[in-house]
Formats: structure tokens, C-alpha cells, sequence
């Protein structure tokens, strides 16, 4: 009856971590969607500022606040993702993606003269990601690859394209 008792605790403990888990994945998910919507609601503004090539020029200073308020929001969201991986709740594989997102969105140069005056918010071990790591290997704006292959046509676009 012991060893049945222990089988079964087992067993719940094991479906309580997976529960878990999968809330975690849920929340994570729910705060991106979140600040999706928050954000959208200039036009997309701030959205297609942070991501240009172009840099902050182009946005106006009253608008400079509000920028830096959806990177700090952007940036805790990808921290909670890291802490979340580093204390097991996230697999590597699915950590791997919000790792690449993450690192693609700070080489975009709105971003890194934000992180130079903000960075200092941020656990050490995600600054430490960040800037240690390299942009992405030919990374390019959705524009610029639809110009590039000429089409929008999805079946043009070569899968895992970055």
C-alpha cells in the first residue's frame, strides 16, 4: 500500500510540473500578446520604429517616452522567458526561439541607442546575452526580403529564411 501511495504521489507531482509548465508557457504568451495590442495602438508607430534600420529619427521627442516604455516592456518579457528557461519551466528548444527574437530586436539600432541608456534595468545574465552576441546571420526587415525575392508569393520565401 506504501509503494502504491508513493506511485501515486508520484504520478500527481508529475502532472502538477506539467500544469505548471504549461501555465507558465500560457502567461508568457498572454504578456506578448498583451504588448502587441498595447502597442498597436498608435498606428504601430513605436513597433516599426524600434524595428527600422533607421534608428529613432524618425519619431517624434514627445513619442521618445513612450518608445522607451514598450522596450522596457519588450525586454522584461524576454527576461521573464530567460528566468523562466533558466529554472527549468522552459525547454531549450523553446527558450531558443524568444533567444533569437530577442536578439534580432536589440541589433536593430533604435534599440541599441535605447539599451545604451536604459540596459542597466536588466538582470546581468540577459545583458550579458545580449551583448555578447552578434546580429543575425543576413536578418532583414519583412520589406526588404520581399523585395529582395520580388514576390510575395509565400511559396517564393525559403523556409527558416531569418
Amino acid at each position: 500500500a506504501i509503494i502504491i501511495s508513493l506511485l501515486f504521489v508520484g504520478l500527481q507531482m508529475r502532472q502538477s510540473d506539467r500544469t505548471a509548465r504549461a501555465q507558465i508557457h500560457q502567461q508568457i504568451a498572454d504578456a506578448y500578446n498583451s504588448m502587441i495590442l498595447t502597442s498597436s495602438i498608435d498606428g504601430g508607430v513605436l513597433f516599426r520604429v524600434a524595428l527600422s534600420e533607421k534608428g529613432i529619427e524618425e519619431i517624434q521627442d514627445e513619442d521618445l517616452d513612450n518608445l522607451s516604455a514598450l522596450l522596457v516592456t519588450w525586454y522584461k518579457w524576454f527576461e521573464n522567458a530567460y528566468f523562466q528557461h533558466k529554472n527549468g519551466f522552459l525547454t531549450d528548444e523553446y527558450f531558443e526561439a524568444y533567444r533569437r527574437h530577442m536578439i534580432a530586436v536589440y541589433h536593430r539600432p533604435a534599440v541599441q541607442i535605447w539599451w545604451r541608456a536604459r540596459g542597466f534595468v536588466f538582470a546581468p545574465e540577459l545583458r550579458a546575452i545580449l551583448e555578447s552576441s552578434s546580429p543575425p546571420a543576413g536578418a532583414k526587415t519583412l520589406r526588404k526580403l520581399v523585395q529582395d525575392l520580388g514576390s510575395t508569393d509565400p511559396a517564393a520565401i525559403p523556409a527558416d529564411t531569418p
